[in-house]
Formats: C-alpha cells, sequence, structure tokens
C-alpha cells in the first residue's frame, strides 16, 4: 500500500479494484485503490472528507460506497457519513448517524438500504443501537434495537434476507438476526466459544462458519485467542 494503515477498511468495487480507506496513520483522510490486473496501488484522486478509523465501509447496489462513522484515533467518535464515486474517485458528504460509534457493521439490504448495527459510543460503552441508510433520500433512520449490544462484532446477509449478527466484545457468546421487513432483532443459536475480532463468512450451503477472534476483549483490543470453529445452521 502506499500508506500504512490500522483500522483501516478493504471494499471490493464492481470493477474488482479494492478501496482502502481511512486508518490509524498520519494521515487518515487518505484513500487507495488495489488494481488486481496491475498488482499495485493508486491513491485516489481525493482524499476522505473526514479522517476515520474502525469506520464502516458498504458498497452500494449503485456501485458508490457508503463510509460512516468510525474515530479519529484520539477518542473523537463520528456522526458523519460519505459517499465514494469510484468513476469519479472522489469523496462526497452524505446524511450523519443517529449516533456516533465507532466498531460497528454496515451490511447491505435486498431493498437497496444498509444496516449499520452496534459499535462502541466515545465512553467505550456498547451500544444496541442500530439504524438504516437510505440511498435514494441520503439519511438515516433508526431501526429496532439489537437484543445484546454490540461492537467488533460481524454481521452477515443470509439468504432469506435476514441478517446474522454474531459475537462481540466483553465475552459475548450470542448471536442474532435482523429482519428487514420487521425492523426487528430475534435471538437465535449461541457460539460454542466468546469471540470478537473473528471472521464469518457465508458458504454456499447458507451455513456460516465462524474462525478465529478473541475472547472477553476491551476497547483498546486484546483478549485471549478464540480456537475453536463455529458454524451456524
Amino acid at each position: 500500500m502506499e500508506t500504512a494503515r490500522s483500522g483501516h477498511t478493504a471494499t471490493l468495487l464492481f470493477d474488482a479494484t479494492v478501496l482502502v480507506s481511512g486508518g490509524t496513520t498520519d494521515e487518515t483522510r487518505s484513500a487507495e485503490l488495489f488494481i488486481p490486473t496491475l498488482g499495485s496501488f493508486a491513491g485516489t484522486k481525493a482524499g476522505m472528507i473526514h479522517v476515520r478509523s474502525r469506520h464502516c465501509a458498504t458498497r452500494l447496489q449503485d456501485g458508490r460506497v457508503l463510509i460512516a462513522g468510525g474515530d479519529d484515533g484520539s477518542g473523537n467518535l463520528f456522526t458523519t457519513a460519505e459517499i465514494f464515486d469510484p468513476p469519479k474517485q472522489t469523496f462526497t458528504s452524505t446524511g450523519d448517524l443517529n449516533d456516533a460509534r465507532t466498531s460497528a457493521t454496515g451490511t447491505l439490504l435486498p431493498n437497496g438500504k444498509v444496516l449499520i448495527a452496534g459499535g462502541l459510543d466515545s465512553q467505550g460503552t456498547l451500544l444496541s443501537s442500530a439504524e438504516l441508510y437510505d440511498p435514494s433520500t441520503g439519511s438515516f433512520s433508526p431501526t429496532g434495537k439489537m437484543i445484546s449490544p454490540r461492537a467488533q462484532h460481524t454481521a452477515n446477509l443470509l439468504s432469506s434476507g435476514k441478517v446474522l449478527l454474531i459475537g462481540s466484545t466483553r465475552d459475548t457468546k450470542s448471536a442474532e438476526l435482523f429482519d428487514p421487513t420487521s425492523g426487528s432483532f430475534g435471538a437465535t443459536g449461541s457460539l460454542i466459544q466468546a469471540r470478537a475480532h473473528h471472521s464469518a463468512t457465508l458458504l454456499p450451503d447458507g451455513n456460516v462458519l465462524v474462525l478465529g477472534g478473541s475472547q472477553t476483549v476491551p476497547p483498546a483490543g486484546g483478549g485471549a485467542p478464540a480456537a475453536p470453529v463455529d458454524r451456524w445452521c
């Protein structure tokens, strides 16, 4: 990469390039593109409007990327959001989040909206709130609250159209499902072992494979590695 980064995002675009944005460096407004045909990175024509790390970056149905929330690495959290336009390689402002949050998840729903769920507030408190971004209006609106507050969790869109949210900091084994039709969250099976900072991959058969992560993770990171593998069916 052109810039060393931690706490950044990497988002696959329709043309197979990857947008790498933000992170905790001396220049956290920067963004760059990985170009697979060249095997190299190139900076975007314009940087982000705001510095951010531990933000959400979600590709929309029209190919643009929603970048929302995060922090500046010094404890300041953001409600701001912006849109990356791949053809122009520029960022423009969009509506603000209702709650400032970092370490949340952003998931594209079948109806084109984006579910922003959980995260940490400026005091390091886990959030149970969630909101929906509507690209047609450029605004966020609150939706139902999660059963368990979560941060550094995962969120996978299932073939049913529901979103599976797994794990969190603070020793959380629980998982839950978001139903876009009702705008509510419901409980589902629990993990074998509590984990955060894990990976969760939707498999072709519809199951979700959960790997690695840490247990009892404080906001600053750390915690014991989680070794067992979970499979949500």
